[in-house]
């Protein structure tokens, strides 16, 4: 059975950004994205990261009206030569505000970090092509788990803390006024779990 799909954006025939969502929950762009049109392929819409405020927050909320207990977040992303350090977009945790579920720091210099501790976790993001990001939250077992372009991402500290999650949001430690980063196909589906496996001859 597919995965039920709770919400999904594309940003194509949109004059501005959308401002809706999950039935019954808000989303809140913040003042810092613009619709922008593919660097790949001009026919097609992405979302732009027009300005950074310096060490501020610069996707806001998708906010869920109800904890969600497990559920998969993917998207694309695309950065030019140059890029500051920015927290890529996450699941925000039941805990307190501001809380992420898992820390995904982009760095200019295309590797992948998990929190401030700089434990690399993927490397060689390379710039000037589409990536896909998958991270897979669930608050029942307080585990998280990251898969880039396909590939599963192994991360020593994976744990999730909270009971659930709560929305959706990123933040910055970059400089102001950066304007190399694009996003596509955001999705927020349901996660199913496997109850088991079997082989074949």
């Amino acid at each position: 059975v597919p995965p039920a799909v709770y919400w999904s954006e594309d940003f194509e025939g949109e004059k501005t950004l959308p401002d809706r969502g999950f039935e019954e929950h808000k989303v809140d762009w913040g003042n810092n994205w613009v619709l922008a049109n593919d660097p790949k392929n001009a026919d097609n819409q992405d979302m732009l990261l027009n300005k950074v405020p310096s060490g501020g927050k610069n996707l806001k909320h998708i906010v869920f009206t109800e904890a969600v207990k497990q559920a998969v977040l993917e998207y694309k992303v695309y950065y030019t030569d140059g890029a500051v350090s920015f927290y890529l977009p996450t699941f925000q945790n039941d805990k307190t505000s501001g809380i992420y579920a898992a820390h995904l720091v982009l760095e200019g210099d295309g590797d992948l970090r998990q929190n401030s501790d700089g434990n690399t976790i993927f490397t060689n993001l390379s710039k000037d092509t589409w990536h896909t990001i998958k991270l897979v939250a669930d608050a029942v077992a307080g585990k998280w788990y990251l898969f880039v372009d396909g590939a599963y991402v192994p991360v020593a500290a994976n744990t999730l803390a909270g009971t659930g999650l709560v929305g959706m949001i990123s933040g910055t430690t970059g400089t102001a006024n950066t304007t190399n980063v694009y996003f596509d196909d955001f999705a927020v589906c349901e996660m199913i779990p496997a109850t088991g496996f079997a082989l074949t001859e």
